[in-house]
C-alpha cells in the first residue's frame, strides 16, 4: 500500500512537469508577496509544486489572518478572480478561500487559501487546527526564480496527521490506528528504516499531546488513545465539550454528504448548477457577443463555455431567433397560419418576398404575432442571463437584443403601416418591449469584427451584401454610444480569437470583483 501510494504521489510529477516552464505570472506574484512582507506558506503537497506551477493542480497556501486583506488585493491587482465552492462542498469552510491568477498565455494558476486551518469529519470540517504562527518550521524555496515558503519535511508530516485525524478508526484491535496514504508517504521519505518509533508534539486547545508515530506492518500507525485525546482537544477549543459531539459529527457528515451527492446527480448535466464547479463571488458577469452572420458566434460562445466551464460554474444563453426554442415555436405558429401565410418570411424579416408589393393584411398580423413571440422569448432569456449571473455563473450570451434601429441584429421589426390596427398595436407592444431591454446591459459586449468576404466564405449565401453592411454599419453606431464596447477582429484564426476573448471575459470577471 505504502508502494502504490508514494507511486500514485511521484509519477505525474515526472509526466507533467518535466519540461514544462511555470507560468509566467508566478514568479510576479510571488515577488508581490515577498516585498509586501506577507505571511504565507504552501503547507501542503510540497513535492507536487512542479505541477502546480504549470497549472496542473493548486497550490495550497496558508496565510496569517493578519495579512488577509493585503493578499486579497494582491490577488485582485493582479487580475485575480475569487471563487466559492457550494456550501454543501466538503472544501466550503470559514477561513478558506479559492484565487485564480490569470497570464497572458492563458493559463490560470489556482490558489487554495486558508487563513487558519480547519479540519474535520469529511463535509463537516468546522474544526480550527492550526493558524499560521502556529507552523513554525519554514523553509525558502527558489522556485520559478522565485522564494516561496514552504514547510519541512516535519511539519508537513505533522499538519498530514492532525488532518487526517477525523478520518482514523480509534477502536481497533490492536490499539494502533493506521494512518492514510498521504501521511504514510510523508512519514516514509521523513523516518529512517532503522527507527521505529518517533514524537510529534501539538498544541490543541491549550492542551499538550504528544502523538507517536510507530512502524508497523509495511506502514504506520499512531494509538487509538491519542487519536481520542486529540479529537476531544479540537472539539473542546471549538463549542463546550459534550458527549454527544462524536454523533452530533456523523450526523452532519452524512447530512451534508447526501445532499451534495443528490444535489451533484440533479446538476450533472446542467453546467450553471454543477455543485463541484466554483462560482463567482459576490455575482457573476454576463457576456455579449455580438456580429453578423458568418463572424462565428456561435463556435466561440461553445468554446468559451467549455474552457471556462472547467473550473466555474458557465452557461451559454442564445438570444437569436433561429436556434433552439425559437425553432419549435416558429414551427407551430407555421401551422396555425398555414392558411393566412402566403409564404416564409425571410432571415432578413424587413426585406419582403412579394419584390415591395404592398403588405397583405393577413401576412402583417401573422408577421406581427410571430415577431411578438421572439421578443417575448427574447426577454426570457434574458431575465435568465441575469439569474443565473445573480447565482455566480458566467455567462456567455449569443447575441444581445437592440433598439437603436428596426428590422435587423436583434432589433423589433419594421412597423406595419398604420390602417391594420391590430398588426400595429401588436408592434407597439414589442417596440415596448425592446426598449425594456435594451436598459439592460451586459457586463462585457464584445464585437465580432469581420468582412463580408470572409463571412461569406463561412456562410456561402446566408446573407446578403447589403444586408451584411447595414449591420456593420449599426455596430459602429453602437460603438460610438458605448466606448467600452471591446472589438475582436474575427478574421484571425479560431484559437487566436479564443484567446481574446478569454482575455477579454477575464479582464470582466476581475473588474466585477473589484466592485
Amino acid at each position: 500500500m505504502l508502494v502504490c501510494a508514494r507511486m500514485a504521489e511521484k509519477r505525474p510529477i515526472s509526466a507533467t512537469a518535466r519540461g514544462a516552464r511555470a507560468v509566467p505570472i508566478l514568479p510576479i506574484l510571488l515577488q508581490r508577496l515577498a516585498a509586501e512582507g506577507l505571511r504565507y506558506g504552501v503547507y501542503k503537497n510540497v513535492a507536487l509544486l512542479d505541477r502546480a506551477a504549470v497549472g496542473a493542480m493548486d497550490f495550497d497556501l496558508i496565510v496569517h489572518s493578519e495579512d488577509a486583506s493585503s493578499f486579497r488585493a494582491i490577488m485582485i491587482d493582479l487580475g485575480g478572480v475569487q471563487a466559492s465552492c457550494s456550501r454543501l462542498y466538503d472544501n466550503a469552510v470559514s477561513g478558506r478561500e479559492d484565487w485564480f491568477v490569470p497570464d497572458t498565455a492563458g493559463t490560470a494558476l489556482h490558489f487554495d487559501v486558508s487563513f487558519g486551518l480547519r479540519i474535520g469529519p469529511k463535509f463537516n470540517k468546522r474544526y480550527l487546527a492550526l493558524g499560521f504562527e502556529d507552523i513554525s518550521d519554514w523553509q525558502n524555496r527558489l522556485f520559478a526564480d522565485a522564494p516561496i515558503p514552504v514547510v519541512s519535511g516535519v511539519e508537513a508530516a505533522r499538519i498530514a496527521i492532525l488532518r487526517s485525524i477525523f478520518s482514523l478508526s480509534s477502536l481497533t484491535m490492536n490499539g494502533w490506528a493506521r494512518l492514510d496514504c498521504a501521511s504514510e508517504a510523508l512519514l516514509a521519505d521523513l523516518i529512517p528504516v532503522d527507527v521505529k518509533t518517533q514524537d510529534f508534539h501539538y498544541r490543541l486547545a491549550d492542551r499538550e499531546i504528544v502523538c507517536q508515530v510507530r512502524r508497523q506492518s509495511g506502514g504506520f500507525a499512531i494509538p487509538g488513545k491519542t487519536v481520542r485525546q486529540m479529537r476531544s482537544a479540537l472539539r473542546s477549543g471549538a463549542m463546550p465539550s459534550s458527549i454527544l459531539a462524536p454523533l452530533t459529527d456523523l450526523v452532519f457528515h452524512g447530512v451534508r454528504k447526501a445532499t451534495f451527492a443528490v444535489l451533484r446527480r440533479l446538476s450533472r448535466h446542467d453546467p450553471t448548477r454543477n455543485a463541484a464547479k466554483r462560482k463567482l463571488s459576490p455575482r457573476g458577469i454576463v457576456v455579449a457577443l455580438i456580429g453578423p452572420d458568418g463572424v462565428g458566434k456561435s463556435t466561440q460562445t461553445s468554446r468559451l463555455q467549455a474552457m471556462f466551464g472547467e473550473r466555474f460554474r458557465c452557461g451559454r444563453v442564445y438570444l437569436g431567433s433561429n436556434d433552439g426554442a425559437w425553432m419549435a415555436w416558429r414551427g407551430r405558429l407555421r401551422s396555425a397560419f398555414a392558411r393566412l401565410r402566403s409564404a416564409r418570411s425571410q432571415s432578413d424579416d424587413h426585406v419582403s418576398r412579394s419584390g415591395g408589393g404592398k403588405l397583405s393584411y393577413r401576412k402583417a398580423f401573422s408577421r406581427a404575432v410571430w415577431r411578438l413571440v421572439i421578443a417575448v422569448q427574447r426577454r426570457a432569456a434574458l431575465r435568465k442571463c441575469q439569474q443565473l449571473a445573480d447565482r455566480g455563473v458566467i455567462v456567455i450570451a449569443d447575441r444581445w437584443p437592440q433598439d437603436l434601429r428596426r428590422g435587423y441584429l436583434d432589433g423589433p421589426s419594421t412597423p406595419p403601416p398604420e390602417d391594420m390596427k391590430l398588426p400595429s398595436w401588436l408592434w407597439r407592444i414589442e417596440d415596448r418591449l425592446y426598449a425594456g431591454m435594451a436598459r439592460h446591459r451586459p457586463d462585457v459586449t464584445i464585437h465580432l469584427d469581420c468582412d463580408f468576404a470572409t463571412s461569406n466564405g463561412r456562410k456561402p449565401g446566408d446573407i446578403s451584401e447589403a444586408a451584411f453592411e447595414l449591420r456593420v454599419a449599426l455596430m459602429r453606431e453602437m460603438r460610438e454610444r458605448d466606448v467600452d464596447v471591446k472589438v475582436v477582429d474575427a478574421r484571425q484564426e479560431i484559437d487566436a480569437v479564443t484567446a481574446e476573448l478569454w482575455r477579454w471575459v477575464w479582464f470582466a470577471m476581475n473588474w466585477a470583483q473589484k466592485r
